[in-house]
């Protein structure tokens, strides 16, 4: 099995047409570079840090891929900063040649909406869906609650004193958070974060109240040491991993959030190409050594095509754009 390389950067400082009428975009590659892809190594960029659910769905992929079809060779590049909109900027402006691949999340949308960036969720045209879990609340294990129905009363008694972290100011699970609290009818205050990772261990360490993961995987590793426990999911069905942890849908709560992870190229990028990429992500998706990967990270595999993939990003920008001013 090949190696999968690695080149991480760190920087401080879909689509929107259907296959058929990506025929007249520019700068997309001819026929004979879609028969002959891919023809040089493909860069897969990540735009968080290295280490977490984003950069291990990345590398198990790209690790699959590899095994499945010995003429993909790719290279992970973590291009962090901005929340993820430095290395989506940089996804976006790539040659759309299939060589440059982003994994992307409802970021994608958020980011520009809030954010002056010199892309929107239109300039990536989708490859496949391979990862989506629902938001969860988490408070500290020693908080004077055990549960979402005695979190809420507590809320109720302490209006506004309630703290619950987020990743970040205008982030999914900032909205998750302000979503909560309207449809339960309580006071809260929602603290951003940088980073999800952040908000988790500032609740662990009982500076906050709580906080919104954007997954179970993101809060495994503090459930698992007791540190935090999940009270609440934000679907209409429990999770298999923790079947006693209630729903949203259960509390009579309005209020569905998920995140989702997939694989886009850039605006442009010939249909062919896209077709060859989601062909073989598919395949590696369904070998026992990729369900088995990631099983052993608690991550979920969610398939979705480009058509589908499409249809759920239309549904994501129109949930958030409510939120825009």
């Amino acid at each position: 099995m090949k190696d999968t390389h690695t080149r991480t950067t760190l920087i401080t400082g879909i689509l929107a047409v259907p296959a058929l009428a990506l025929t007249a975009c520019g700068g997309q590659a001819d026929g004979d570079d879609a028969e002959s892809f891919p023809d040089e190594t493909i860069t897969f960029i990540t735009a968080f840090a290295a280490g977490g659910a984003n950069d291990s769905l990345a590398r198990m992929l790209a690790e699959h891929t590899e095994t499945v079809d010995e003429d993909y060779d790719f290279v992970i590049e973590n291009i962090d900063g901005g929340s993820g909109s430095v290395g989506q900027a940089e996804g976006a402006q790539a040659d759309p040649d299939g060589h440059t691949l982003l994994l992307v999340t409802p970021s994608i949308i958020t980011n520009p909406m809030f954010n002056d960036v010199p892309y929107t969720h239109d300039s990536f045209e989708p490859v496949i869906l391979i990862n989506s879990e629902p938001h969860v609340l988490l408070v500290n294990a020693d908080a004077p609650y055990d549960d979402f129905a005695s979190f809420v009363e507590h809320a109720e008694e302490n209006p506004g004193q309630v703290s619950i972290g987020v990743s970040g100011a205008e982030t999914t699970t900032a909205f998750t958070s302000r979503d909560l609290a309207s449809a339960a009818g309580i006071e809260t205050t929602t603290v951003p974060h940088d980073g999800t990772a952040d908000a988790l261990l500032q609740a662990q360490g009982g500076h906050i109240d709580g906080a919104v993961a954007g997954g179970l995987t993101e809060a495994q590793s503090a459930i698992d040491e007791g540190s935090l426990k999940p009270i609440l999911v934000f679907d209409d069905e429990r999770l298999e991993d923790m079947p006693d942890v209630p729903t949203a849908s259960e509390q009579d709560l309005d209020t569905m959030h998920s995140s989702w992870r997939g694989v886009a190229v850039p605006e442009g990028t010939d249909p062919e190409i896209i077709q060859a990429l989601h062909d073989v992500f598919q395949e590696a998706l369904e070998t026992p050594g990729y369900e088995e990967a990631s099983e052993n990270l608690n991550l979920s595999i969610d398939y979705a095509g480009p058509e589908d993939f499409q249809s759920l990003i239309d549904a994501t920008y129109e949930t958030y754009s409510d939120y825009e001013d």
